[in-house]
């Protein structure tokens, strides 16, 4: 089975969620686990019911995933671009839309620094360039507004609004 490389982010209601990971607990199975099952079973009915292949089950030689950012090169690139030491504290995959339609989808690594004199975390991704070969890094540090990973994606886009996504 291939790794587990991507996330996927929802917004529930609490009792959705307290329902969710009820019925995930009486099966026996993580919160995450009984999700990825579900979802799973779900696009192999539908997908099948529809007459088209389940990417997941065999996929195609023409699929040409990302590779997974890898957090240390990411970290190195902070250190580096800051002049200060980086430790990665999360990553959280954001989706940034406009007008119904994604215009940025990657991870953003969450980093406590040590050694800025203006802040205690920063929010980091890649982005390719060109033909992919190359990456760009960004780092944005938590300073009001940006206190989270979405608002520090939304600051690089007002700056660059091509920005391209990681995925």
């Amino acid at each position: 089975m291939a790794q587990k490389t991507q996330s996927v982010k929802i917004r529930l209601e609490p009792l959705e969620k307290y329902t969710f990971e009820k019925t995930a607990a009486l099966a026996g199975l993580s919160f995450s686990a009984w999700v990825r099952e579900r979802l799973r079973r779900a696009a192999r009915l539908e997908l099948e019911e529809a007459g088209e292949k389940v990417p997941f089950l065999s996929p195609p030689p023409e699929v040409d995933l990302p590779p997974p950012e890898k957090p240390d090169q990411l970290r190195q690139a902070v250190e580096k671009s800051l002049k200060c030491k980086a430790k990665l504290v999360e990553e959280v995959p954001v989706v940034e839309a406009s007008g119904g339609e994604t215009v940025w989808e990657g991870t953003v690594f969450i980093y406590d620094i040590q050694g800025h004199p203006q802040a205690k975390r920063c929010y980091a991704w890649s982005s390719p360039l060109g033909d992919g070969a190359k990456k760009r890094y960004y780092a944005a540090l938590h300073i009001p507004p940006i206190d989270s990973p979405e608002k520090a994606v939304r600051a690089a886009m007002t700056r660059e609004p091509k920005m391209p996504s990681r995925s």
